[in-house]
């Protein structure tokens, strides 16, 4: 059943990420007009074209103009494209330079209480505020000597990760995820025809985000960076639901032991139920390890507690009812 209910709910989760929250984003996007109406993202696109990558917008924008000019409604509106923005390969600078911009805050801060306390005569406060400034003006410094070799290129001559294009009406937005509707699928993009392809690569063209969901920085994060990470929490929360599967099912048949359970070996002796005597009528029991009799006998163990059935009997004292006693008597005569 706990494998049950865990498949119910990772196809729940499925369903919810697959089905629900796009039927969500659809509806609210029917509702409202943003840029993203009217904008796709092409999220792989060659880092550096043979030819004319300095008119690398210009390509794409040709590219997507002759994809309006053919298929079976054809456009030729030639401000179709209204704007081609490209996210450029800046090796995780972007973050960086958010970084910096941080620290510069923090540095204009601290010097305002610097000054501040420099007033009215606080040295303390001057003293701690002094060590903060050149704490921060060292990691700004760190940071400036990484980025010095990315000061040293100009955007044209940059790397290309994706592109964002925006057209001027939304029905030519809808006109290119038509005709690049089967590209999203591995096994179709494979088959791409030339005309769909760009500078000989094969394309996905989707429908842009929110531009309050884009973040600059992450956008020239590697593909295969990306891959492993989602590879590596995948596996990781699959671990995490086995361990807790295996924590939930030892709790459960922890919790159906009686209490009264005896983890020791037990050796019950009596007689038969047609015997028609209560009494367990035994001069002497020896009982061995083995079906042959070999090696150590019940003689040699340590017993821990003795029962009938009027419950524990103490040992070396137990209580046989008086037919049986006369019967051990007997036997210890004979």
């Amino acid at each position: 059943l706990d494998g049950i209910a865990i498949l119910i709910f990772m196809m729940f989760g499925v369903f919810f990420v697959h089905r629900w929250i796009p039927r969500i984003v659809r509806m609210t996007d029917a509702a409202h007009i943003t840029p993203s109406d009217y904008t796709v993202w092409i999220p792989h696109l060659p880092k550096y074209l043979p030819e004319d990558h300095a008119r690398y917008e210009q390509v794409v924008a040709e590219h997507f103009q002759k994809i309006l000019k053919s298929g079976k409604v054809k456009v030729d509106d030639e401000d179709a494209i209204e704007e081609v923005t490209l996210v450029r390969e800046y090796d995780g600078a972007i973050m960086k330079f958010k970084d910096k911009g941080v620290f510069l805050q923090k540095i204009e801060n601290t010097r305002v209480l610097h000054e501040h306390a420099c007033v009215r005569g606080r040295t303390k406060e001057t003293g701690k505020h002094s060590k903060t400034i050149a704490k921060l003006e060292g990691k700004l410094a760190a940071i400036d000597k990484s980025l010095r070799h990315q000061a040293q290129k100009t955007d044209a001559d940059r790397g290309v990760c994706s592109a964002f294009v925006t057209f001027k009406h939304d029905e030519y937005k809808e006109k290119v995820l038509d005709e690049y509707r089967l590209a999203q699928h591995g096994l179709f993009l494979c088959c791409q025809s030339e005309k769909l392809q760009f500078a000989g690569h094969k394309i996905k063209v989707q429908e842009a985000c929110e531009p309050t969901d884009l973040y600059w920085e992450n956008l020239d994060y590697d593909v295969w960076k990306r891959r492993v990470r989602k590879a590596i929490v995948g596996v990781l929360t699959l671990l995490v639901l086995f361990a807790c599967s295996g924590v939930i099912a030892s709790l459960q048949s922890m919790s159906q032991q009686s209490p009264g359970t005896i983890s020791k070996t037990t050796w019950v002796v009596a007689n038969t139920a047609t015997s028609g005597s209560s009494c367990l009528d035994l001069c002497s029991v020896e009982l061995f390890t083995s079906s042959n009799c070999a090696g150590r006998s019940s003689r040699e163990w340590a017993t821990e507690k003795i029962f009938d059935n009027s419950g524990a009997v103490e040992l070396g004292a137990p209580h046989w009812e008086s037919s049986c006693a006369t019967r051990m008597q007997e036997c210890n005569n004979g």
